[in-house]
């Protein structure tokens, strides 16, 4: 695919995954097949990548939300400003666009300082890489995380409220 053309074709499979989805009789006929099983939740929410504007210009106007590779939080608070503003320029509230941010974990201490650096720039869901080879290894880091996650967020909400992050 040219990588000139790879916005409208995320455009057109954005459209068509929307009416396979949710029409109960579409208007495109397709090759023979079963879409199914449909998903329950709906809308469906699709979350759109990139970090050019013209992306994120696209998941404002057509996305339920915006999925950002793992960068630094300076770049990252620089492009929630530029998805904000997109936001507010296609008429949506900021707010309702979903945002997805990545973390690399490498220890407690500067997890909880990126944490809650992202705390701070709003983001509604983190993934969180683990580079270990070892499986055994991973686990360990998970309970690190959650620790240091529990702790990041009592700092913002107290221990007894839920925050979902």
């Amino acid at each position: 695919m040219p990588r000139d053309r790879r916005g409208a074709r995320a455009e057109e499979h954005i459209a068509l995954l929307r009416t396979l989805w949710c029409a109960t009789e579409p208007y495109v006929e397709f090759a023979p097949m079963d879409p199914r099983p449909q998903p329950v939740q709906r809308p469906i929410p699709i979350l759109v990548g990139g970090h050019s504007d013209r992306a994120i210009d696209r998941a404002v106007r057509i996305g339920d939300g915006w999925i950002a590779a793992l960068m630094s939080v300076n770049r990252l608070a620089e492009l929630i400003t530029t998805l904000r503003r997109a936001a507010e320029s296609h008429g949506r509230e900021p707010d309702s666009i979903h945002t997805v941010a990545s973390s690399t974990y490498t220890d407690s201490r500067s997890f909880a300082d990126s944490y809650r650096a992202l705390r701070r720039l709003s983001i509604d869901h983190l993934q969180v890489v683990i580079p270990e080879p070892d499986p055994r290894l991973v686990i360990v880091r998970l309970a690190e995380i959650a620790a240091a996650a529990t702790r990041v967020r009592a700092d913002y909400v107290g221990p007894t409220q839920a925050v979902h992050m």
